[in-house]
């Protein structure tokens, strides 16, 4: 069976890599670079989207008496956004 990545570059489709950034876990330069490397050798990846993790499903986890394991890590702010997205170019 042909491979997922040989397919999407066989047949010209793109695909965007959505990554979310949560604070001291993957938020460094370091990861940055890793994922940017990974992304330029796949011919189908026409880019990279860097998104803020976001407490809004805390409240599902709290109706629902499930411990919502991300809750004590802050949302990054625009400006550490900006910083490394700035990587990625």
């Amino acid at each position: 069976m042909e491979s997922l990545k040989k397919y999407l570059e066989k047949t010209n489709r793109r695909i965007t890599i959505e990554y979310i950034m949560l604070d001291g876990i993957n938020d460094n330069e370091e990861n940055i670079k890793a994922l940017k490397a990974i992304a330029d050798s796949h011919l189908c990846v026409d880019k990279i989207e860097l998104l803020p993790f976001r407490k809004i499903c805390q409240v599902k986890y709290d109706k629902m008496n499930i411990p919502f394991r991300f809750g004590h890590l802050p949302e990054p702010t625009r400006e550490k956004m900006e910083e490394l997205s700035k990587i990625l170019q």
